[in-house]
């Protein structure tokens, strides 16, 4: 399978993925691209790399409408690659795809589940609780320093740890990310002397 991580910021949501395709007799090979951009979206994939080809060479540009991204993807997203997918592909097996736009961040899995996150990251695949345990620690530490840890860097020990404790996952990575048009804010001037 595969390691991929999202985390939201307010900016916008990063995603990464290692690029290991693996065999089921253990070999493998690198340069698979599971995580990408379409569109508005990002999109990050664990699973068989067949059916992440799929949906990335097939998914048309969808809009995302008002509301939120869950019931979208619950019930828009799900129906599209119902359509979409051939029997074959709908059975090959269980995956998770990762899903950002704007600064939210949800997962479809194979069984048509759709979660939101609840800390602000997601991990999906094999290597998905070593992950986790970095994104945690991360942060964490975060909260703790002046100069945090980028969410690319975050994405990169999360995706290092997996490497180290899964070998279906390893370096190197791709990381993708939505841009989150800036908030203009009118600051009112209490400073009576430059009235």
């Amino acid at each position: 399978m595969t390691t991929a991580v999202g985390i939201e910021t307010p900016e916008g949501v990063y995603i990464g993925a290692d690029t290991w395709v693996s065999n089921e007799d253990g070999t493998g090979f690198n340069g698979a691209i599971k995580a990408w951009e379409h569109g508005p979206l990002v999109l990050g994939f664990a699973g068989p790399i067949m059916l992440c080809h799929a949906i990335a060479y097939r998914l048309n540009i969808l809009t995302v409408p008002e509301g939120t991204l869950h019931s979208w993807a619950l019930i828009k997203l799900r129906e599209y690659l119902g359509k979409t997918l051939t029997h074959k592909e709908r059975k090959v097996g269980d995956w998770n795809l990762l899903i950002g736009y704007g600064a939210e961040l949800v997962c479809l899995d194979s069984d048509g589940t759709v979660t939101q996150s609840l800390n602000q990251s997601q991990a999906i695949g094999t290597g998905a609780p070593f992950a986790l345990g970095s994104l945690a620690t991360t942060a964490a530490i975060n909260s703790t320093i002046e100069s945090p840890i980028s969410p690319e860097g975050r994405i990169q020990l999360a995706i290092a740890s997996a490497a180290l404790h899964c070998n279906s996952t390893r370096l190197p990575i791709s990381i993708v990310h939505t841009k989150v048009a800036p908030i203009l804010r009118i600051v009112p001037n209490d400073d009576p002397s430059t009235a």
